[in-house]
């Protein structure tokens, strides 16, 4: 028996699914940056020029307003299998933005609401001479900042509101606070920004554009010394 389809199958039978979580749906709304070549002279094959600004030395930049989309978020992927090699990545994610949307390119990057709740990031860094410091991700929350003494073990708490305030990912210091060039770790609710690093995947059936599939990183494993202001 041979069967003949006058039409081809409806792709728009999960559509709702890309609708916002605004309105009960499962749709995460994003904002993506498009990648653009740094004109430093750099390239990805030739020594990387640390001096550039703009990008930090990783010829990628973001010089345009984000654009805003709607992308589902299939998984969420923990790679730990180079752990015996001393690398463990922090996780990627999975994302198809909506179809007849916004397509992903090469080191795209995305601001995607915390999923699920609010993911804790610990980051190290020195304190400057300022009464400020900068942290790599817009902070949700912060649960405290510590330095250490690796002398005799011991380490001093810094408490949020009462030793030092945050604002994106400005920490202003008001009261006790590690010295000048001291190294200290502070614990906080990030909001990431996350980075196409292997090329998306287009998906289509029947002519038909059924979401991309792109895989995402955190800027700072991709990108570490680029500049990171950006929605600072």
């Amino acid at each position: 028996m041979s069967y003949v389809f006058t039409t081809p199958p409806m792709p728009w039978l999960y559509q709702q699914l890309w609708q916002s979580q605004a309105g009960g749906r499962f749709g995460y709304q994003a904002k993506v940056y498009k990648a653009v070549s740094c004109p430093c002279g750099n390239t990805p094959t030739s020594p990387n020029n640390i001096n550039c600004l703009a990008c930090g030395g990783y010829v990628v930049l973001y010089p345009d307003p984000a654009l805003e989309t709607t992308v589902l978020i299939p998984s969420v992927e923990q790679n730990l299998s180079l752990m015996q090699y001393g690398l463990m990545e922090d996780g990627d994610i999975v994302v198809s933005p909506m179809p007849g949307t916004i397509h992903f390119d090469d080191f795209d990057l995305a601001i995607l609401p915390f999923i699920p709740g609010i993911p804790t990031f610990s980051e190290t860094f020195q304190r400057g001479t300022t009464a400020t410091d900068t942290s790599s991700y817009r902070m949700v929350n912060v649960e405290g900042a510590w330095t250490v003494d690796s002398t005799t073990g011991t380490n001093t708490k810094y408490t949020p509101n009462q030793d030092f305030t945050f604002s994106g990912k400005t920490i202003t210091w008001i009261g006790n606070q590690p010295s000048a060039g001291q190294l200290y770790s502070i614990r906080y609710g990030a909001l990431f920004e996350w980075v196409a690093f292997n090329p998306p995947s287009p998906r289509y059936a029947f002519g038909q554009d059924l979401g991309q599939k792109a895989v995402l990183r955190k800027r700072h494993i991709i990108l570490p010394s680029a500049p990171s202001l950006i929605e600072g």
